[in-house]
């Protein structure tokens, strides 16, 4: 058995990250966040994880800032969060996910993927979605209406795994080999960019 898993967006069904008393890396700022699980549960597709980012203008951008992601997670500061999440949008809208202030999940050089009503058709497990978000990193969305008409609702879906992490066990590494030499075995999981 390997003692360190890198995990990203495994094709099908989600399945947690880890498991209670299991060691979970996060790659966040430049470096591995660990904690030690003290507790998972799912979070299933249900209207309580439907946010409506409002009006958005024909060919127009929206950005939700942090305070209103943060209050869709509905993140606890203590014990510090983790949340394994697929979403995608339930209107004709696409949407960017970042990171922080400037760290756009699923980029290339020079193109952003934006989640769109047809991502499910294409990906119906959603893991080409995937995000993992840790307390205080400040996800936020971008929303984008490609429609010559203006939308009265831009609604995205949410779902997952939800951690509480063990705040006295948090230790930081550069590298997921340095992590492993210390813990033992461990899932490491991309946050942020590279």
């Amino acid at each position: 058995m390997s003692v360190e898993e890198r995990y990203y967006a495994k094709p099908g069904p989600i399945a947690p990250l880890a498991l209670v008393d299991e060691w979970l890396g996060i790659w966040l700022m430049t470096q591995w966040q660990c904690y030690k699980v003290t507790h998972y549960e799912p979070i299933p597709r249900s209207r309580q994880f439907i946010q409506d980012f409002g009006v958005v203008a024909a060919g127009a951008w929206v950005a939700v800032n942090p305070v209103t992601t943060a209050a869709v997670l509905q993140q606890r500061q203590t014990p510090p969060e983790a949340f394994q999440l697929r979403f995608y949008p339930l209107d004709d809208i696409e949407v960017l996910f970042y990171i922080g202030n400037a760290d756009t999940r699923f980029m290339t050089a020079r193109q952003t993927a934006r989640a769109d009503i047809f991502t499910m058709q294409v990906d119906p497990d959603l893991h080409s979605t995937e995000v993992v978000v840790l307390t205080n990193s400040n996800p936020f969305l971008n929303i984008f209406n490609p429609t010559a008409v203006a939308l009265a609702q831009s609604r995205v879906q949410f779902s997952g795994y939800r951690y509480a992490l063990d705040k006295e066990s948090h230790q930081t590494f550069h590298t997921g080999e340095e992590a492993r030499k210390k813990l033992g075995p461990i899932t490491l999981a991309s946050s942020g960019g590279f």
